[in-house]
């Protein structure tokens, strides 16, 4: 085959072709060897882009590029160059990147090739988005699978290529060399060190392979320039409009090359020193900041193989290699270039983070360090279980003592997973990176929750707990030990938020600081795993009448791993808080003489006398969700009687009267005559015997059982995994307006019962906290649900006892729910068997379960559209409907009013439109307008069209998408149809053109008259 054709054409002129062609020995058949390689790796690398489009290019160019550098880092070097290593060096630039070219084929059964569950577990990161994504590989995986083997592939086209074209220096093979010089440019330079073996610095008696391997990589990073990123090709890609992370990464990789002019080598006059000047001009900041970011990977690169270097021959062990890169030349074009970015004051961000701007105690790092603590303990028994299901974690132990020099040190003690170096360094110290928010950990809770089949959400999110600690402390000593096998034990300690620290480890025989300790003078490091944090108070905190177990019983409520303080347990047992009956059930009548008493007083007639009602509701026996538990015990009056004289506003209030519990009844009597006041009059009677078939466990000081506090304010203790939550918006204090409210009808502020329990919220079962976790900021709709479920007891204490669920008298902002939030929290899915049995409707005057009507077949069953007292009822039921049937309104006449069919739902809701509340959108029967009532058309071209569009909406122009719709809602139709029209003006400019709402359809004003 003729050695001239448009493949080697490319490497005519460049010195290091001319050199192997011309200057270097090579033999005739050794340059056709060669030039049968070229002929063969370059067409293959043309479809590099065939896979993967958006990467800048590996194609010819590139190996020209890479030839052309290859000479000018050797400079007037090259002449030594011998005629193994010339070729070595061209056949490495050919063939290092071959491994990123595959076939459909293989890219099809990339997940089964053995390499790939290696790559999994090397790379946690990777790992989380495989098994997040249900173990799919999509194509940003695909492509980062494919890059970090790429090297290592090049064996394959090696071993296939060389029983059709053999790799042969002579007689001798270099098939191994080549592969491991290809292989080389993917290692870091310790890898090529610690493998000397593979690269004979005397290969064949004429090649150094370290040295063709120091050329390779320096040849393939610093072809940077805008060779391999053409303009054209660039915007055919569109990558200046980026559609996900791949395409935002390939935006930036194009913009760095399409804005450098690359490398000049300037070498002095006695060829001893190169230097590489770099030139770009740059038009923006951000390519200006990546180009630099490169560079400086470059330098550290040029460092490395200085390093390399020393494992030279002799022949090249001192030939002049760049120092750093010079980038004098780089050039802002139409801005001033300098470090122009918004920054942080640390200092100020600290005080921020440890200071009253955020917390609202200055005790509140004992929380931060016992929420810590629990986490890591419990995620220990979910660890052990896996293979010990009896497995019980060893208790959280609290000391506080004095030392030696008078400092008072609060100490903490848990046997949970303990501390790596790694934890340590990246997540212990780093601020802000909590490492429950790690890909490491996720991975771990994967596992689990697949072993044990439940979820463990840990308490800590943001990673500044240990921040807290600087509020009163001044010094923080630790001692750690990981659970992993053969893990380190290390010793910690910290002066002042902005010290540096003192780590000590075991295995490197640090002789370690004794840490601070109540009870041994001079301990060592941790045996067992699990970690120990001590925090020295500072002096100017101290004061008289300090408690700690004070300080402790404020953030425990009910710990699911015992807290214990001076060998006591501090929050209550959670065993008997969460499962033990806080009270029997039992209906206990008050005595007759009493009753009678009353009667006469009022002129009144009991049917069944006054009774007081004890009832206690098992939230964790009648709760739909595990993760919710807790107890409330209910105490009420239940007394029916017939009004038989001129009394009015007869109520009963239940209360207390010198340290009493008593039971009130209060009448007025209305007088005619304008000179007499009304009559009131109240009888009382002692029911001080009831507290004793209370049954209220010992929690702590603080939320203890008190006669002064037994009343219908706050008596509802809030727990999260056993750290108590504060409420102070009284969010989940019960409906005194409504609840029992046919014995208390008076204006006395007086109420018919009382109540007192605690609510359990487990792991992902939380209220939506503020930072600090003083305050509840939101409620999703499962733990609304499931709450108002777990105490559907209390309906029959209201009024319209059917569905109520009035139970709380505000949830703030919480009382409508999109399906979207619906469908989010799983409270349907996870107990469709269940709800579709309880929840009824009025089909055609009977009354049906989902489960009997989604067994039928039907069109346009009329029912009734029932609204009931509580939103979150009205929004599951509207969604399960909306869920399982199609609706169809029917409008009258006179468009005054609807009537509602429902059929057998088809095919499944739009997704689109689940952004909205349930049944918003519905078919309207024989009438093509858009808007009625409160319901919108889902077969008008509009909704049509905002389905298709609702992606882009969302993600770009998210408050148009809801105005859109809400704007019908909000506002008289002719202000609607202004504001729609308006908003759809604006999109028909900015949206692609195939979204362009005039292209879709035409909103007309009779379209919602």
């Amino acid at each position: 085959m003729s050695t001239q054709n448009n493949i080697s054409h490319k490497f005519e002129g460049l010195s290091l072709w001319n050199h192997f062609v011309n200057n270097s020995g090579a033999l005739v058949t050794d340059i056709a060897m060669v030039q049968h390689h070229i002929d063969y790796a370059m067409p293959l690398l043309d479809r590099y882009t065939e896979t993967f489009r958006k990467y800048t290019l590996h194609n010819e160019q590139h190996q020209r590029n890479i030839v052309k550098i290859m000479g000018e880092l050797l400079g007037s070097n090259l002449s030594k160059l011998t005629a193994l290593e010339s070729a070595m060096l061209l056949l490495s630039a050919v063939y290092h990147d071959i491994g990123m070219v595959y076939s459909e084929n293989e890219l099809a059964i990339i997940t089964a090739e053995p390499k790939f569950q290696d790559f999994l577990r090397e790379n946690p990161k990777a790992m989380l988005e495989y098994q997040q994504n249900d173990q799919q590989i999509d194509a940003s995986l695909i492509e980062w699978y494919c890059r970090s083997m790429h090297a290592e592939r090049v064996w394959i086209y090696l071993n296939k290529v060389n029983s059709e074209i053999p790799l042969k220096w002579g007689n001798a093979s270099v098939k191994q060399g080549l592969g491991h010089l290809c292989e080389s440019h993917n290692f870091i330079v310790e890898k090529i060190i610690n493998e000397l073996p593979n690269f004979n610095n005397h290969y064949l008696g004429n090649c150094d392979l370290v040295f063709c391997s120091i050329l390779l990589r320096l040849a393939d990073i610093l072809d940077f320039d805008n060779t391999r990123s053409p303009k054209s090709v660039y915007e055919f890609l569109d990558l200046d409009n980026p559609k996900n992370k791949l395409d935002a990464f390939s935006k930036k990789e194009w913009e760095k090359h399409l804005n450098s002019n690359g490398f000049v080598f300037e070498w002095d006059n006695n060829s001893s020193k190169v230097k590489a000047i770099f030139s770009a001009t740059t038009p923006h900041p951000n390519i200006e900041l990546a180009i630099k970011s490169f560079i400086e990977t470059i330098n550290s690169e040029l460092a490395s193989c200085h390093k390399l270097q020393r494992f030279c021959s002799q022949r090249w062990i001192n030939h002049p290699l760049p120092e750093e890169i010079d980038i004098q030349n780089i050039t802002a074009e139409n801005y001033q270039s300098g470090d122009y970015h918004f920054s942080l004051s640390e200092d100020k961000i600290l005080d921020l983070l440890t200071g009253d701007g955020l917390y609202n105690d200055e005790f509140i790092f004992i929380r931060e360090l016992l929420q810590n603590a629990i986490d890591t303990s419990r995620h220990r028994e979910f660890y052990e279980m896996q293979s010990n299901s009896s497995f019980i974690v060893s208790p959280i132990e609290v000391s506080f003592f004095e030392d030696s020099m008078g400092y008072q040190w609060i100490r903490i003690d848990d046997f949970g997973m303990g501390m790596n170096e790694d934890i340590i360094v990246n997540h212990l110290l780093k601020k802000g990176e909590s490492y429950y928010n790690s890909d490491k950990f996720k991975l771990d809770k994967i596992k689990i929750n697949k072993v044990l089949a439940k979820d463990f959400v840990p308490i800590s999110r943001f990673g500044i707990g240990l921040l807290s600690c600087f509020m009163v402390g001044d010094r923080i000593e630790i001692n750690t030990k990981h659970i992993s096998s053969g893990a380190d034990s290390f010793r910690l300690g910290i002066e002042g938020r902005n010290a540096h620290y003192i780590l000590q480890s075991q295995k490197r025989h640090h002789d370690p600081l004794s840490m601070p300790s109540k009870y041994i003078p001079d301990e060592g490091y941790r045996n067992e795993c699990g970690t120990s944090i001590a925090v020295r108070i500072t002096t100017n905190k101290e004061f008289l009448g300090f408690d700690i177990k004070t300080e402790l019983e404020k953030f425990i409520v009910c710990s699911p791993i015992p807290i214990l303080f001076e060998g006591n347990i501090i929050g209550g047992n959670h065993e008997d808080v969460v499962k033990k009956p806080w009270v029997n059930d039992e209906m206990i009548q008050i005595s007759s003489a009493f009753v009678e008493k009353v009667e006469a007083t009022f002129n009144i007639k009991f049917k069944k006398g006054i009774n007081i009602v004890l009832q206690n509701i098992n939230i964790t026996k009648r709760s739909l969700n595990p993760n919710l538990k807790g107890q409330l015990a209910f105490i009420a009056v239940k007394a029916k009687y017939e009004n038989l004289g001129a009394f009015r506003d007869i109520s009963f209030a239940l209360g207390f009267d010198n340290n009493r519990f008593t039971l009130n009844v209060y009448g007025t009597k209305k007088v005619k005559k304008s000179n007499v006041k009304n009559i009131e009059l109240h009888e009382i009677i002692d029911i001080n015997f009831i507290i004793d078939k209370l049954k209220i466990p010992e929690i702590n000081q603080n939320h203890r059982f008190d006669s002064q506090e037994f009343r219908i304010r706050e008596n509802i203790l809030l727990s999260h995994n056993g750290i108590a939550l504060e409420d102070p918006r009284a969010i989940f204090t019960l409906n005194l307006e409504r609840i029992n409210r046919e014995y208390a009808k008076s204006n006395h502020n007086n109420y018919s019962f009382i109540y007192f329990g605690i609510l359990y919220f487990q792991d992902d079962l939380l209220p939506d906290l503020s930072v600090s976790r003083n305050e509840i900021k939101g409620l999703s709709f499962d733990l609304v649900s499931n709450l108002s479920f777990s105490l559907e007891p209390l309906n029959q204490y209201l009024h319209n006892a059917f569905h109520n669920f009035t139970f709380f008298k505000r949830y703030g902002r919480f009382d409508e729910f999109n399906s979207n939030e619906i469908e989010k929290s799983g409270f349907y899915n996870k107990n469709q068997i269940y709800l579709d049995n309880y929840i009824t409707l009025e089909v055609e005057g009977k009354i049906c379960s989902i489960e009997e009507l989604k067994k039928e077949k039907f069109i346009n069953k009329q029912f009734r559209y029932n609204y009931y007292r509580h939103s979150f009822y009205d929004d599951l039921i509207n969604y399960v409907i909306e869920q399982n049937f199609d609706v169809t309104i029917a409008i009258d006449e006179n468009g005054d009013s609807c009537k509602f069919f429902i059929s057998n739902r088809h095919s499944p809701f739009p997704k689109a439109l689940q952004g909205f509340m349930p049944i918003t959108f519905v078919s309207f029967q024989e009438d093509d307008r858009l808007f009625f009532g409160q319901k919108m058309n889902i077969n008008h071209p509009f909704i049509k069209w905002y389905i298709v569009a609702v992606p882009i909406l969302d993600a770009d122009y998210s408050y148009y998408s809801k105005q859109l719709i809400y704007t019908f809602f909000n506002s008289s139709k002719e202000i609607a149809y202004e504001n729609c029209t308006n908003i759809i003006d604006r999109l028909n400019i900015v949206l692609p053109e195939y979204l362009k709402p005039f292209k879709n359809f035409t909103l007309k004003k009779s379209d919602l008259i």
